[in-house]
Formats: C-alpha cells, structure tokens, sequence
C-alpha cells in the first residue's frame, strides 16, 4: 500500500467542501469563502475522490455486499453461536 500521509491534508479538505459528489462551482465557491487556492491537481483529485465516495455510498447502502474496507479473506462467524454464547454468559446482575 503506498504512503498517502503526503496526502492525506486532500481528505480533509474533501470533508470541509462535503464528500458527496461535488461539482465544479461547488469547489469554487468553497475556494473564494475561504480564501484556499488549490492547485489543478488538488482540485480534480477532489473531484474524483468526491465522485468515488458517492459511487460507493451509492453501492454499498442497504446492501448485502461485503464492505469494502473488510478483507475478503476475514473469516467467517457463526452469529448464531455468538448469541448462544453472550446469553448464556453470567454477566448480568
């Protein structure tokens, strides 16, 4: 995974202007209220990462799909077991 520290003042500035999807104007007015000049690059990153973050709050909201944050590999519990197990636990009082 590559370092993102470098970067990681993008994601902040994302959160200030909103993550839903953003659009041009938005990130202007933002600019010109707060008086941050963003460079090109910062700009269209924030546009993407905006773009992103509506796409996967889109695919993953009241869905059945693994989180994407989650390992694919992460193991399996049995919930069933896990309720068992808590009401059964003498730590009520």
């Amino acid at each position: 995974m590559p370092d993102i520290a470098p970067f990681s003042y993008i994601i902040d500035l994302l959160v200030q202007i909103g993550p839903s999807e953003v659009t041009w104007q938005e990130i202007s007015s933002w600019c010109a209220i707060t008086g941050i000049d963003l460079s090109v690059w910062e700009s269209n990153t924030i546009k993407r990462l905006s773009a992103i973050y509506t796409s996967c709050a889109h695919r993953y909201h009241d869905s059945t799909l693994p989180s994407p944050y989650k390992s694919l590999e992460a193991p399996k519990t049995n919930d069933d077991a896990i309720k068992a197990a808590l009401r059964q636990g003498n730590f009520r009082k």
